[in-house]
């Protein structure tokens, strides 16, 4: 009986372990969100490279037609001007502190913006350097903060992995 209460609760702490690495805590102020909410659009941000991608697969009508991202000026900046790789057709700003896009055709699925951030945020981090990440998904509706998704980083996956391999072990014997 002892034997599996410890596996339940070793189980459990794994699964806090794994909602912990994952940034899945309240939400926090501040551009975008620290949970990830089925309605709203996703900015995933890998620290390593500073890449950028917008996923609109929750958003409204999966689309987006407009979208800003903006920084407050004086601190870090986008790798910008000219790094942003926009989506077809639209309207775009490129600038040090802003970069946005609008278009009446929009765009679904995943579009990579290329490495538009600086490199090494957690998600704290991340929600400092932007003031703003919206969208909207369509005419007339309305503006929208993306959820803020920070790509695990190689070696988090890595120490997950071996605790992973570790319950397991733990389970066979």
């Amino acid at each position: 009986m002892v034997r599996s209460h410890t596996y339940r609760t070793t189980t459990l702490l794994a699964v806090m372990a794994v909602a912990a690495i994952l940034a899945v805590t309240p939400p926090a102020l501040g551009a975008g969100h620290t949970i990830d909410h089925l309605d709203h659009a996703d900015l995933i941000y890998d620290p390593s490279n500073g890449n950028v991608r917008l996923d609109t697969d929750e958003a409204a009508g999966n689309w987006i037609n407009y979208f800003d991202l903006r920084n407050a000026a004086g601190g870090s900046d986008f790798n910008a001007p000219s790094v942003a790789v926009f989506p077809t057709g639209g309207l775009t700003t490129d600038r040090m502190i802003e970069i946005s896009w609008s278009s009446f055709a929009g765009f679904t699925g995943v579009h990579d913006m290329g490495n538009i951030f600086p490199t090494d945020f957690d998600l704290a981090g991340l929600e400092e350097f932007l003031t703003e990440a919206d969208y909207t998904s369509s005419l007339g509706s309305p503006i929208v903060e993306f959820d803020l998704i920070v790509v695990p980083e190689p070696a988090t996956m890595a120490l997950l992995a071996i605790g992973g391999l570790a319950i397991l072990r733990r389970k066979r014997k």
